[in-house]
């Protein structure tokens, strides 16, 4: 394997990594749950909007087994994103968002 195609296989598990702890499920739907990362450490979490059949009763799960609920801030169909905001826990954030 070339030193180039090495290097950029392990930029990218380290990209991975970093960005994974900031993933967390959204539960908004019946059956389906969605996915979201958590944009900022106020607590917010930007999701999509297809994701959210209602308005209220959002849970928002994160990797270590904790759910807290979670409000809508506000959705925008025409680009399938929708903004939640969760109690504030140490969330974990993206170094882009620091």
């Amino acid at each position: 394997m070339s030193t180039a195609l090495l290097d950029f296989s392990e930029a990218l598990v380290g990209a991975v990594a970093s960005a994974a702890v900031s993933i967390v499920r959204v539960e908004g739907r019946e059956r389906l749950t969605a996915s979201g990362i958590v944009w900022d450490a106020a607590g917010l979490i930007v999701t999509f909007h297809y994701g959210l059949e209602r308005d209220e009763n959002i849970d928002v799960g994160f990797q270590d087994g904790e759910s807290v609920g979670a409000e809508l801030v506000g959705r925008d169909p025409s680009t399938d994103v929708a903004l939640l905001r969760t109690p504030t826990r140490g969330f974990a954030v993206p170094s882009w968002a620091l």
